[in-house]
């Protein structure tokens, strides 16, 4: 809530329900998403506790590092 309050145009979140059970978690994804839609910002969120395919207007992209010598490239996909 406190990053949404200056309306920026893209919120960054990660790991926004670690550490928070099932319950409360899918709580929190869902008043995190309303604020995303109500205030019409894209938010990216990194997670591992919950499946965004479940959720309407959700796109969920995979995610790859990959290091050659001093090279380090970061690959998205979906």
């Amino acid at each position: 809530a406190r990053a949404m309050a200056h309306r920026p145009s893209v919120v960054l979140a990660d790991e926004p329900t670690a550490s928070v059970d099932p319950l409360n978690a899918r709580a929190i994804l869902e008043m995190f998403l309303g604020l995303v839609r109500h205030t019409a910002v894209s938010a990216v969120i990194a997670t591992h506790d919950w499946r965004p395919e479940t959720v309407p207007g959700v796109q969920m992209l995979n995610h790859r590092i990959e290091r050659d010598g001093k090279t380090t490239r970061s690959l998205f996909w979906n």
